[in-house]
């Protein structure tokens, strides 16, 4: 009997299943192909692969997904904190989690190998068993890697680099998520052919019905109920994360109106965290609402109880490199948007059309836009309008087509 599926995909990669890459980019791309008579397995590490280990728990089944746990990530996380290792266990680490990914990859078989960012753990496996076994890459670069990580020496950054900038030369086909990558590696010399557009996108699986007793459970416990909330929904890394210009922003508006509030969701570093809470002055702590990590499927409450969500930038490679989650997110449940006028973030939001862009660094600027969201109700109605009719173009559903085509463009 001939079988179901025509081909076998496996992804690379090295972010755990908790991670923003991997619930809003790789997991929909793969989800995508499977809905396309293609087998997928996707390889990765995870933030604490040891506790993994004792549970039994390193294989999973995540949206119809077969998600194999190979090993430990460069970086752990606790909760709401992420720790980062010494030079002896990143090492050790780094050697023992590519080992276990090759092996795993050449166990598998695929017919075409799908390597979901350029960093040397997945890059290294996927590129061992291209040579050995003649099997075909595409491509996948979401970040600028060498600026988008915490990179905490010059020998780091040079083997991040060394890969970032020669991995894209041993690929058949290159996917990125912002024309800044685009045209970044059309100066490396790599064929503009060879690189396809695929920005990032919304999962309507996790942005479906909303239980509006959810929505007031986190209201009253969080004692939210008629505030003007300024959402920030993403990583506390200020590496790519320009969270202290929307915290400084927030001391601004916050001494002349008491009712409004910013609600911060999601992670990060101790130092990071500890810089930002210094940040707030100590008669405005109450207006801070501190939320740490939010189970994925849970993250859509969140949005819909903001009055606008933000996206922080400043005018840098690793802003320029990343192609905001927030921002896709937000138009999705109907949240007007504010972000940065990086080159990406103006096309997705046909400059200024479906939400507003501020001069990128710009706290005044930033201040002048949260103003007009939040004391504007007719602008901020229609432009919520606006932006929720635009996250349309950017439902997954759509734009796996293109990358169903790649696959299968493979031969």
């Amino acid at each position: 009997m001939e079988s179901y599926f025509k081909k076998h995909v496996t992804f690379f990669a090295t972010q755990g299943a908790e991670g923003a890459s991997f619930i809003g980019r790789y997991l929909p791309l793969a989800k995508g192909l499977g809905k396309s008579k293609v087998r997928v397995d996707l390889l990765t590490l995870h933030h604490n692969y040891r506790s993994l280990c004792k549970k039994l728990k390193v294989y999973d089944v995540i949206k119809g997904v077969s998600v194999h746990y190979v090993g430990q990530m460069h970086v752990k996380k606790e909760g709401d904190k992420k720790v980062y290792m010494g030079p002896c266990s990143l090492f050790y680490v780094v050697l023992s989690s590519t080992i276990k990914m090759l092996l795993k990859g050449f166990f598998l078989k695929a017919d075409i190998i799908v390597l979901c960012k350029p960093q040397p753990i997945n890059s290294t496996a996927a590129l061992l068993i291209k040579l050995i076994k003649q099997k075909k890459i595409i491509l996948d670069c979401d970040d600028y890697e060498l600026y988008a990580n915490k990179l905490s020496n010059k020998l780091q950054k040079k083997v991040f680099q060394l890969f970032e900038d020669n991995v894209p030369k041993y690929c058949d086909l290159i996917t990125v998520n912002t024309l800044f990558m685009k045209q970044r590696l059309v100066n490396l010399g790599i064929d503009k052919e060879k690189i396809i557009y695929i920005p990032n996108g919304v999962d309507l699986e996790r942005f479906g019905r909303l239980d509006d007793n959810i929505i007031n459970e986190i209201k009253s416990k969080l004692n939210l109920e008629n505030k003007k909330i300024i959402g920030y929904i993403g990583a506390l890394d200020l590496t790519g994360h320009s969270v202290d210009l929307l915290v400084k922003a927030f001391n601004v508006l916050y001494k002349t109106d008491k009712n409004i509030v910013l609600l911060i969701v999601g992670r990060g570093s101790d130092d990071d965290r500890e810089f930002l809470k210094s940040l707030i002055k100590k008669d405005m702590t109450e207006g801070v609402k501190w939320v740490g990590f939010v189970d994925p499927d849970e993250v859509k409450y969140y949005y819909k109880l903001c009055s606008v969500i933000v996206d922080p930038v400043k005018s840098k490679p690793a802003c320029e490199g990343r192609s905001p989650l927030k921002v896709f997110e937000g138009m999705a449940s109907g949240v007007p948007i504010i972000t940065g006028d990086l080159t990406d973030r103006k096309h997705i939001l046909e400059n200024g059309k479906y939400g507003l862009l501020v001069k990128s660094g710009d706290v005044e600027d930033l201040i002048r836009a949260l103003k007009k969201i939040l004391y504007d109700e007719e602008y901020s109605k229609n432009i919520a309008s606006k932006s929720l009719e635009r996250s349309k173009d950017f439902h997954w559903d759509t734009l796996n087509k293109k990358f169903i085509s790649c696959v299968y463009a493979m031969g």
